[in-house]
């Protein structure tokens, strides 16, 4: 049975036509252009193919599930990326909310991967990582120590900076100064990416008509009912009874219409399937403390790299806002534009002022809202992120006590 490299480098290899026999691991399963985790479930990468049948981009899976295939996908990046042809890491789950199948996916441009180095303190050795306790090493050994060789092999004992932390390629190693023990760890940053994709969806046929009856379905009677039928021993009322039920029965089935489309005749089913070309942009909200991760759908533009996505999810108020130099702030998709009006002026427009009011419908709440008869609005005092059951996105935005104009951005749809 071949191991895990084994089967990745096969599988590379014969999407680019340079092996044709698959090799055979269980855990990671070679199924053409497509390479699996245990089954179907889990999808590690595509191939993705033009129409002459040449392998364009792959197009690896980044979402989490366990630690195995934590491990498989791990493997499958570091033989992708050695290759020539290019590739994206973007989280199936986003693509499969948007209703994109991942053959669909045609890249634009894409950023490289980012590994963010953590430092950690600890005055206690219950506090530093249990598997990490063994590589605890005094601080001042560590500086005189210039034998020995790193885990890439290049020549040098463990290396330090000024602080007293491990450089990043010694990340294994914790130093103790006697009071303080330092170590680092990697946070790993998905690479941005500007694709092109083909939505699948349905729309509701207006030429369509369900099936239906002219005539009310008469009510249901029972003659053994005697609170419903007082002479239902009579037989002249019981067959009067049966004859009239029967004739409003057939009056009922005659005025049946079956479905019907004018447009799409029996196939149509009251819905119609289309597809549209739209750009999506894969990135991260740079304006948090903690970058969180968004996939989202760009209006219609010219965009080809990731930076010309950027700008076409500003909306035009806000780009002119910037050209006369107003202060521009934001938080996730709302841009706040410092205004110089105030209360009064705002009341005099006719503006409804409230209190912890929700902007746009959305998650986003400000101290003080107010809104005009056309629309508009504003708001002072804080922006703040409160989503149900779940802990906010984004942090707090002071707008102080000047007023400012809410915009939303351009997206027409995110997951």
């Amino acid at each position: 049975m071949a191991n895990y490299d084994q089967v990745a480098h096969r599988w590379y290899e014969r999407t680019q036509g340079s092996a044709k026999n698959r090799l055979y691991n269980p855990r990671m399963i070679d199924v053409g252009d497509a390479i699996q985790s245990y089954g179907s479930h889990f999808e590690l990468g595509r191939a993705i193919r033009d129409k002459k049948g040449e392998v364009i981009l792959y197009l690896l899976n980044g979402d989490n599930y366990s630690v195995t295939p934590s491990r498989h996908q791990s493997v499958i990046r570091s033989v992708v990326e050695w290759g020539s042809t290019p590739n994206v890491i973007i989280p199936y789950s986003v693509l499969s909310s948007a209703g994109i199948q991942s053959r669909d996916v045609r890249l634009l441009e894409a950023t490289s991967e980012q590994y963010e180095i953590i430092r950690h303190t600890a005055t206690s050795i219950d506090d530093v990582p249990e598997h990490r306790q063994h590589s605890v090493s005094p601080l001042a050994d560590v500086l005189a120590d210039n034998v020995g060789y790193g885990w890439s092999g290049q020549p040098g004992g463990p290396r330090v900076d000024d602080d007293g932390f491990p450089v990043d390629k010694y990340d294994w190693l914790v130093t103790f100064d006697g009071t303080t023990y330092r170590w680092i760890t990697f946070r790993h940053w998905l690479g941005e990416s500007l694709i092109e994709a083909t939505i699948r969806y349905s729309v509701a046929c207006k030429a369509y008509r369900p099936a239906h009856w002219d005539n009310p379905m008469p009510p249901h009677y029972n003659a053994n009912r005697a609170e419903n039928w007082p002479g239902w021993k009579d037989e002249t009322v019981y067959e009067a009874a049966r004859q009239e039920y029967q004739a409003a029965m057939r009056a009922y089935q005659s005025g049946y219409h079956p479905a019907s489309c004018s447009r799409h005749g029996d196939t149509c089913g009251g819905r119609i399937r289309k597809s549209r070309r739209v750009k999506f942009l894969s990135g991260f909200d740079h304006n948090e403390t903690r970058r969180s991760y968004f996939f989202c759908e760009l209006p219609k533009t010219d965009a080809v790299t990731v930076a010309d996505a950027y700008k076409a999810l500003k909306p035009d108020t806000v780009s002119f806002a910037e050209v006369l130099g107003r202060e521009v702030k934001r938080q996730g998709d709302i841009f706040a534009i410092a205004l110089g009006v105030n209360t009064r002026m705002l009341t005099k427009a006719g503006a409804v002022i409230t209190k912890r009011g929700h902007v746009f419908s959305t998650d986003h709440e400000a101290t003080e809202l107010a809104v005009l008869p056309d629309g508009t609005t504003l708001a002072r005092g804080c922006l703040r992120h409160n989503p149900q059951w779940r802990r906010p996105d984004h942090a707090r935005l002071t707008l102080g006590k000047s007023w400012h104009v809410l915009v939303k951005n351009t997206v027409p749809l995110s997951v």
